[in-house]
């Protein structure tokens, strides 16, 4: 900006002066820019430290004494130990000898405290980011901070940063929108509020991340586009926010993870940005102890996965690794318990503080009223008029059951207030008009119990099968690592997939536990309707290329719940199958199988009558938790048939 006013006023002496003033405004102009450009490199070079915000009246220069003091006073098994998460807990580990006995406490709280119980539920972050206030981006910080304080909780692990820039992430409501200038806004406020009340926020996920389910993705980008998109929002956090913790990404950039990328942990956020504070790993994310520790990955969490003792105390006695470095890491983390006074006041919850805070609730619900849009208003048809009503019939999954947000770590249970749709138009409506819930088997949103899971076995092994080339049956082929790598060692037609192996192997030559698998061939429908396709375990099932169910886990995850998906398929016409698996418990099992549900006949007479005499069908689809979240991304369509069935409607 100062650049430009520089340029602007040589711009204008030019104008005013004509020609004979041209060389003097070129000498004004560079002088200007050269001055600038001097000042520039100068806070450039000493970068102001992000932790000016500490507890208790600390100053910085106190809050490094008191580090320092700490650390000198600890062996070297201790300090190690400070650099990787409890096991048994969410949270740092304990060093018994000295004052860091406890416990530092953390939580999910993008949208509130999560995977504690239930708590406050706030809006998804992109509907704040909707509100266009950063007062009030502020306001739910602080209130976030009290749930926090109530709950004992002392880093919660929000906000979501990350630039929304992939439509179907499944994480997208987490974060605060497309924009890196107005998500830099809102997050820096929101962290301000946050710790101003003495509770830590660590800013994720840092850097490019925008895919919910694959950890293993290189996200290729130049400088220029890291710079301008991505980084921005963490760069306010840790200059204007003061942020005191940061966690890493599960991807790789350019070729390395972020966990140990050099450039984006050290280059880029200590030395460019001045970040003083504490580098985590996002939750299985590091990948190396040597390269994590020198590239400046000070936390390793949930737990000692590479920085062990062993691992960190052999690469001290083959110099790898430095003293150095490792009392650098340390005193990180020392200093952020140091600054935020969780040496005082993170033994036990605040007790003063409802669990239930009417306060935090009326945040909540003014960050929903104005982070709510209306994108078109054909026919004034908003807002609804009571005058006017006589039925008003609500439809669809999100209707009858309240969804309050996505799924994965970022969900939330409310602790009270959850009000559903059908409901809400109920009260709000009044007794003169009648308000009508009407269902459909196949668009209905339930909850996963262990009746709903045992019907879905009816589906395993359903279906005929076709090979590319038109025949019966389905080719396997089986892998000796668990992305389907290199040549099959494997390679057989099946008429169905449906096994249960247990710890025996699939074929004699997989040799490996971590073995993958891939189904591929042809369905062609005799029937045109609706078809519902169900896969167990670790699988992911394709259709023309079309992703429809992904009920991928990370390796060593307990067997996952199957998973479904209902489409339209037309009679005689032909759709490329491709079914994957990776094995990811000791007891392997892979069961897929579909077969036909519907011929087009989406409701009762009773209903067809209720939608025919309304004079308003309220449609309430969308994706829900098990749908939409970390670990599972939405595709483009609707689940369920809700297209077709809303087109019916």
């Amino acid at each position: 900006m100062r650049h430009h006013q520089a340029l602007c006023q040589g711009w204008n002496f030019m104008r005013a002066h004509g020609r004979g003033g041209s060389l003097t405004a070129v000498v004004m102009i560079l002088a200007i820019l050269n001055i600038l450009g001097g000042s520039y490199k100068a806070r450039a070079a000493a970068p102001r430290p992000s932790f000016e915000h500490c507890r208790y009246g600390l100053t910085p220069a106190q809050v490094e004494a008191k580090a320092d003091e700490l650390l000198s006073r600890m062996t070297t098994d201790e300090k190690i130990k400070l650099l990787s998460g409890n096991p048994l807990a969410m949270g740092t580990q304990a060093i018994r000898r000295l004052v860091l006995c406890h416990m530092i406490h953390m939580r999910d709280a993008s949208c509130g405290i999560g995977d504690w119980g239930r708590s406050t539920g706030y809006p998804a972050s992109v509907c704040l980011a909707a509100t266009w206030n950063a007062k009030l981006a502020y306001k739910e910080g602080v209130a976030i901070a009290h749930d926090a304080l109530a709950r004992r909780v002392n880093i919660v692990l929000g906000p979501g940063m990350n630039v929304e820039r992939e439509p179907q992430d499944g994480r997208n409501f987490e974060f605060l929108g497309e924009d890196p200038f107005l998500t830099s806004v809102m997050a820096v406020q929101w962290i301000r509020g946050l710790q101003s009340r003495g509770v830590a926020a660590c800013a994720k996920h840092f850097a490019g991340y925008e895919d919910g389910l694959d950890t293993s993705i290189d996200s290729i980008m130049s400088r220029r586009t890291l710079e301008e998109l991505y980084l921005p929002p963490f760069r306010a956090a840790v200059r204007q926010g003061h942020v005191w913790s940061i966690m890493c990404a599960y991807y790789k950039i350019n070729g390395t993870y972020c966990s140990r990328n050099k450039m984006l942990l050290t280059d880029i956020l200590r030395r460019h940005w001045g970040f003083k504070g504490v580098l985590m790993s996002d939750w299985g994310a590091n990948h190396a102890c040597v390269r994590s520790l020198n590239a400046g990955l000070d936390l390793e969490m949930p737990q000692a996965g590479y920085y062990s003792q062993s691992n960190i105390r052999k690469a001290l006695s083959n110099g790898s690794v430095s003293m150095a470095t490792i009392n650098t890491h340390v005193r990180r983390i020392l200093r952020m318990i140091i600054g935020m006074g969780f040496l005082k006041h993170h033994h036990h919850p605040d007790y003063n503080i409802p669990l239930d805070d009417p306060a935090n609730a009326a945040i909540a619900m003014r960050v929903a009223a104005e982070g709510t849009v209306l994108l078109k208003n054909k026919h004034h048809i908003m807002p609804l008029h009571r005058t006017e009503l006589k039925r008003i019939v609500v439809w669809g999954p999100m209707a009858s059951e309240p969804i309050t947000s996505g799924g994965g770590s970022g969900y939330v249970h409310p602790i009270s207030g959850m009000v559903s749709m059908l409901n809400a138009m109920a009260k709000a409506a009044g007794p003169d008009v009648k308000v009508q819930y009407v269902a459909t088997p196949l668009c209905v949103y339930s909850p996963s119990n262990q009746t709903i899971q045992a019907n879905l076995r009816e589906f395993w092994g359903k279906g005929k099968l076709l090979t590319r080339n038109g025949h019966p049956g389905i080719s396997a082929e089986f892998f000796n690592n668990e992305s389907l790598a290199g040549p099959p060692v494997a390679t057989f037609v099946t008429s169905r997939i449906s096994y249960n192996w247990g710890t025996a192997k699939p074929a004699p030559l997989v040799t490996q536990v971590a073995f993958s698998a891939l189904w591929r061939g042809i369905i062609k429908p005799d029937v045109t309707g609706a078809y519902k396709f169900v896969s167990s375990s670790c699988s992911r099932v394709y259709l023309n290329g079309h992703e429809i169910i992904n009920n991928f886990a990370r390796w060593g995850q307990n067997p996952v719940w199957p998973k479904t998906d209902v489409l339209w398929l037309h009679a005689g016409k032909s759709y490329r199958l491709r079914v994957e698996y990776f094995r990811a418990n000791p007891l392997a099992q892979m069961e897929f199988g579909y077969k036909l549900v519907s011929r087009g006949r989406f409701f009762s007479d009773a209903n067809r009558k209720r939608i025919q005499r309304a004079n308003v069908v309220i449609a309430c689809v969308g994706f829900g938790p098990k749908k939409e979240g970390e670990t599972v991304d939405r595709g483009y369509h609707l689940w369920g048939l809700q297209d077709r069935i809303l087109q019916h409607v």
